[in-house]
């Protein structure tokens, strides 16, 4: 049986103690290096089969971005970038930057295979099945700076010679790489929808950095964001006109997204100069509002140290939405990069939320201890002439330390909720580390709560059955002294 005395423990535990809360790929880089084309062979005049074009342009203080294409309308089959360890030839561009001072330099970065099946991309009916290779050119700039689409060039592509082979009767083909003559392609048309080159700022007009938080091994990175893309979409989509009264009204809504997430990376900077890629796994979307936080959820992450933290590869995507479909034609836009810095510091402040939890359990411990000692001394002293309330040290104190346990357990699970609700959710599907936490001690508290209600019901129970036979005073009454008399 719980004594009275752990039940009024436990009460006031409860309502005066406080809680304290509080893979790898690839990055791209630029050089400054000068092309000499002598050393190429232009693919365009010795295959005018052969169409280079720019699809859409974006940029960012970080970053010029061009989508391009590469067409092939004749019977000849190339490689475009080759990734494998044998024959290391990635897509590599060359781009002239005119600075904020009106000088020029010319620069180099390199592109990333976009194949999901071989370690190289290709372009060619026979050999590829494709007639078209549409491929992303992320170049790095610093704010100021700009870059001409006509000084935009690609080499590291191989022509593959194809042989016919008649066994019998049977045909069949072989394909060879040609590795010693590299082809280089130059001066790319623009078409219509890249006529505009679409600044990031005019979408997301603000990100930032603002904290990280480590559980362990796992580091929950929070970047702000401030969004208009609504307000992009409202001048150029014409199924926001279309639909303005549904809008309105509130019928039909305007979804802003990071859209897909499939081909996007992950970039980390550190303070001591480190960096590492790392592949988003989880979802295949970010929800935007006008205004909030995008919370990543990490293993292994220098958390104290990040300096920096980007989204590669990230499109920008918005429809009207009516609830269950998208109204009309959606809109999208990509761009190299959405980069999040520290708006005050040199790194992101860091919360350590084991440290955080150890604190918080050892001021419930000291606060619940203090409470569990001053009702035993309260208790021993009003019943120590009292035979029958006079308090057993050993089971008091049992019966305290039973209520420690139990209210131990809201204590960790109150703060495995919040690090899982506030500090560590994140805006990806994956696995959280408090999740253990939260089942294992809810299966014990539903167990030990349980066990409480059955108690405090046969206690009220005890309680009215005893107030029943004093109004009928069948029982005889009891002073405090011990003594008894009859009614």
């Amino acid at each position: 049986m719980i004594s009275r005395q752990f039940v009024l423990v436990s009460l006031a535990t409860l309502l005066s103690c406080g809680i304290l809360v509080s893979q790898p790929a690839q990055a791209v880089s630029a050089a400054a290096e000068s092309i000499d084309e002598s050393q190429y062979t232009d693919l365009k005049a010795s295959d005018s089969e052969i169409g280079f074009s720019i699809l859409n342009r974006t940029y960012s203080d970080d970053y010029q971005s061009f989508s391009f294409n590469i067409s092939d309308s004749g019977n000849e089959n190339y490689i475009v970038g080759n990734y494998s360890e044998d024959n290391y030839y990635p897509l590599k561009f060359y781009y002239t930057v005119t600075k904020a001072d009106t000088t020029t330099e010319v620069r180099s970065a390199y592109g990333r295979l976009t194949s999901i099946k071989f370690d190289y991309d290709a372009l060619g009916l026979n050999y590829a099945a494709e007639d078209n290779f549409a491929g992303f050119a992320d170049l790095p700039i610093v704010k100021g700076e700009t870059v001409d689409y006509k000084s935009f060039i690609i080499v590291n592509i191989f022509h593959v010679t194809e042989t016919r082979h008649d066994d019998g009767g049977k045909i069949t083909y072989t394909y060879a790489p040609d590795y010693t003559k590299n082809y280089l392609l130059k001066t790319p048309s623009l078409k219509t929808a890249a006529k505009t080159n679409y600044y990031l700022g005019d979408f997301v007009n603000s990100l930032s950095l603002s904290r990280t938080a480590t559980f362990g091994s796992y580091t929950s990175v929070v970047c702000h964001y401030a969004s208009t893309i609504d307000e992009q979409f409202k001048l150029l989509g014409k199924s926001y006109t279309d639909n303005l009264a549904k809008i309105q009204s509130g019928e039909y809504t305007v979804r802003m997204r990071f859209n897909p997430l499939t081909n996007s990376l992950l970039h980390l900077v550190y303070s001591d100069g480190s960096e590492e890629t790392r592949s988003i796994l989880g979802t295949t979307f970010l929800a935007l509002s006008q205004e909030g936080d995008l919370q990543f959820l990490l293993k292994d992450v220098a958390a104290s140290k990040l300096a920096r933290f980007e989204i590669l590869n990230l499109t920008i995507y918005s429809d009207v939405w009516n609830g269950s479909t998208t109204i009309g034609t959606s809109l999208s836009w990509r761009f190299g990069c959405a980069r999040f810095v520290p708006s005050s510091a040199a790194v992101a402040p860091n919360q350590n939320y084991i440290l955080t939890s150890i604190i918080s359990i050892l001021v419930f411990t000291l606060a619940f201890a203090a409470l569990a000692f001053g009702l035993f001394l309260f208790l021993k002293n009003r019943y120590k002439n009292d035979e029958f309330n006079r308090v057993n040290n050993k089971y008091y104190f049992k019966q305290i330390l039973a209520a420690y346990f139990y209210f131990l357990s809201w204590c960790i699970e109150i703060l495995a909720l919040v690090g899982r609700a506030v500090l560590f959710k994140n805006s990806l599907i994956v696995y959280n580390p408090f999740d253990p936490f939260i089942v294992a001690f809810s299966v014990i508290l539903v167990i030990y709560t349980g066990y409480y209600i059955k108690f405090l019901v046969t206690r009220i129970k005890d309680a009215i059955s005893k107030k029943q036979t004093d109004a009928l005073k069948i029982n005889d009454t009891a002073s405090d002294d011990g003594t008894t008399s009859k009614q």
